[in-house]
């Protein structure tokens, strides 16, 4: 059962008449900052923490076993067996004419990714980084909403 799990960065163009130059930089900017919160979500992740910077909780004795056996290791918990879970994740960015919608989504399998979520929250952006997009959104004179 696939399903997908998205973070929207979105913004509402506080002025309707920009110049098409200033509205492909605001595209690009978008772009990237999907890219750095996907990068961020990975690699924290592969870290084994979670949004919050908080160390995973430990894997069930069962699973760190069946882990072992495979020859993965346990510590940090970085919830990649496969690696698909965290290579399914992609950004996109979508111009809806004064609204601009960045997003960073997760295509795996729903239920998977729904018991993952609910022991080791992992697919969600840090303070930090709201405060980027923040700052991003202020920069390129757009008012921000997001997630």
């Amino acid at each position: 059962m696939a399903g997908q799990f998205t973070i929207k960065l979105s913004g509402r163009l506080i002025s309707k008449n920009l110049k098409k130059n200033y509205k492909k930089q605001i595209l690009k900017e978008m772009k990237a900052l999907a890219e750095d919160g996907k990068k961020q979500i990975i690699k924290r992740t592969k870290a084994g923490k979670n949004e919050k910077g908080q160390n995973f909780p430990r894997y069930t004795p069962a699973y760190a076993k069946y882990k072992r056996k495979l020859g993965l290791s346990t510590s940090p918990v970085n919830l990649t067996l496969t690696g698909k879970m965290l290579n399914s994740i992609e950004t996109r960015v979508d111009d809806l004419g004064n609204k601009i919608i960045a997003e960073i989504t997760l295509n795996d399998d729903r239920r998977k990714v729904e018991g993952v979520e609910a022991k080791r929250p992992f697919f969600g952006l840090s303070k930090e980084f709201k405060k980027l997009f923040a700052q991003l959104a202020k920069k390129l004179n757009i008012n921000e909403a997001n997630r």
